[in-house]
């Protein structure tokens, strides 16, 4: 596994390291296609089609008619939300945490993501992430200068990183180690085995281990996706992000939080002043409803998620796309035809169907011949675009 080490010229911006945000360029595709007349079916995005809880909606509307929630909130969260987070990791996790030292609310995980590296790694330094992996984390690495080496992951339902692959001297220049359990863009899952192997191996050369558990409570069946604060010493040197994104459909809502060590969520905290003015007042009190919530709301959204997983690979199977059966998350990762690159076939598929996917490659070369399908589409579009990729594929391919 080579490590990447990016641009080196010392006169380009930071910015300038960034790659171009797939979606970015993706979604300008997808306008052309739509101007020319093309009902576009969207099963790309990940952001979710269903409502929040009419209890959360309810909470934001009470709070909007309060003239002090208008006003400048505090910027670190109020107590009350750092709370909320508190109980819904015990409830969830069994995990016990102190609102005032391990508990630091974000404006969404991926503001976090981005605000750790910047405070915790120096240009030149190493940041270990993923073979497979959401792309903001190498964006992060990026944009403060560091280099990128992949990790090769084996996915499963007991998913781990093959963490023997890292060479000594990486793993001495290392700061942080990323991983995502249910994963993002596969749906693998992992379990207490996987996450002690990487808490060990970042604990024996002083890395910071990250995870990244916004799909947490995206779950189907029995399984219970754990939490790397399940884990003893897991204080010490890991942190984990979570979010209302995904477990509430509140994505755009901008509801994150980091838990965890407290040196980095200090570190972050020092940032954050200097970025944002705090959330919205309105939100936060929405925010805590959600948290303060019963399991039974996450279990029958989880169910409408099933059966939409259960519908898609019940129909890519019949026509001879493999698949892989997620446990988690709301994704399928399936594979492209034989002799097709994942960026050709899907843009194939956007042009001659009409349908939007992601390219596997997104998320790092170990995606090339993959390619991620979302959930987050009412059954009736869902069902329209699985009945346009299956026609594609008997047209072309039979």
């Amino acid at each position: 596994m080579q490590i990447n080490h990016g641009s080196t010229n010392t006169e380009t911006s930071p910015t300038d390291r960034l790659p171009d945000h797939f979606h970015r360029l993706w979604n300008m595709k997808v306008a052309e296609q739509i101007r020319a007349g093309v009902d576009v079916v969207r099963l790309d995005v990940g952001s979710p089609d269903l409502p929040p809880p009419d209890e959360v909606i309810a909470q934001l509307r009470q709070s909007s008619l309060d003239p002090d929630k208008h006003g400048y909130q505090p910027i670190l969260g109020p107590d009350a939300l750092r709370e909320a987070w508190v109980g819904m990791y015990a409830r969830t996790f069994g995990v016990s945490l102190d609102p005032a030292t391990d508990v630091l609310p974000l404006l969404g995980s991926k503001e976090g993501i981005f605000l750790l590296t910047m405070a915790l790694v120096d240009p030149g330094d190493i940041v270990l992430v993923p073979a497979l992996a959401y792309p903001t984390y190498e964006a992060a690495a990026r944009f403060a200068g560091a280099q990128i080496f992949r990790v090769p992951l084996k996915i499963s339902n007991d998913s781990y990183l093959e963490l023997d692959e890292i060479p000594p001297d990486i793993a001495q220049r290392s700061r942080l180690l990323w991983i995502n359990f249910p994963h993002n863009p596969t749906g693998a899952t992992t379990t207490f085995r996987g996450l002690r192997q990487c808490l060990e191996f970042c604990c024996q050369h002083r890395i910071l281990l990250c995870h990244d558990a916004a799909y947490a409570q995206v779950t189907y069946g029995e399984y219970p996706a754990p939490s790397m604060l399940q884990l003893a010493g897991s204080r010490e040197s890991a942190v984990e992000f979570n979010s209302l994104s995904k477990s509430f459909n509140m994505a755009g809502w901008r509801a994150g939080v980091l838990l965890g060590q407290h040196r980095a969520l200090s570190a972050v905290a020092k940032l954050i002043p200097n970025l944002n003015s705090g959330s919205f007042g309105p939100i936060n009190d929405a925010s805590i409803a959600a948290l303060q919530m019963n399991e039974e709301w996450i279990l029958n959204r989880n169910e409408v998620y099933r059966e939409r997983r259960d519908f898609l690979l019940r129909t890519l199977n019949g026509f001879g796309c493999e698949a892989r059966t997620p446990e988690a998350g709301l994704y399928v990762w399936a594979r492209t035809p034989e002799g097709w690159g994942s960026l050709p076939f899907t843009s194939e598929i956007l042009s001659g169907a009409g349908v939007s996917l992601v390219p596997g490659t997104v998320f790092g070369p170990g995606g090339e011949g993959w390619f991620r399908i979302s959930l987050t589409a009412p059954p009736e579009r869902l069902e329209i675009g699985v009945e346009r990729l299956k026609s594609w594929w008997l047209r072309n391919l039979q």
